[in-house]
C-alpha cells in the first residue's frame, strides 16, 4: 500500500511541477503609424509557431492594441500588416513572463504608378 501511495504521489508531483513550468504567456504590444505615432486600428496581428506553424490572428482595437492570450512558450515570428503599409515582421521568444512588445511602428507602402 505504501509503494502505490508513493507512486500515485510521485505521478502527482511530476505533473504539478510540469504544469507549473509550462505556463501559457500573453503577447502584447501597439501598432502605430510611424508618421505620427497615432494608434492603427483594424490592422492585422498574425503570430506564427515557428516550429510547427501553427497560427493565431487578431486585429488591433481602435487604439492599436493588440493582444494574445494561453501562448505557449518557444518561439515565434509575428507579422503585422496593414493596407497602404509596410508589413513588420519580429521574432518573438515566449518564455516564463508576459511579452510586452511596446509600440511598433508601420511606415507608409507608397507605390509609384506608372502612365
Amino acid at each position: 500500500m505504501r509503494k502505490a501511495l508513493r507512486l500515485l504521489l510521485g505521478f502527482w508531483l511530476t505533473f504539478t511541477a510540469t504544469n507549473v513550468f509550462a505556463q501559457n504567456q500573453t503577447v502584447s504590444g501597439r501598432v502605430l503609424d510611424a508618421a505620427d505615432q497615432s494608434g492603427l486600428p483594424g490592422a492585422n496581428v498574425l503570430l506564427i509557431h515557428l516550429p510547427d506553424s501553427a497560427k493565431q490572428g487578431v486585429a488591433t482595437d481602435p487604439g492599436g492594441n493588440f493582444s494574445f492570450t494561453e501562448v505557449a512558450p518557444g518561439r515565434y515570428l509575428l507579422t503585422i500588416s496593414f493596407v497602404s503599409y509596410q508589413t513588420q515582421r519580429r521574432p518573438v521568444t515566449v518564455a516564463g513572463s508576459p511579452v510586452v512588445l511596446g509600440g511598433i511602428l508601420l511606415g507608409s507602402s507608397q507605390i509609384k504608378l506608372g502612365k
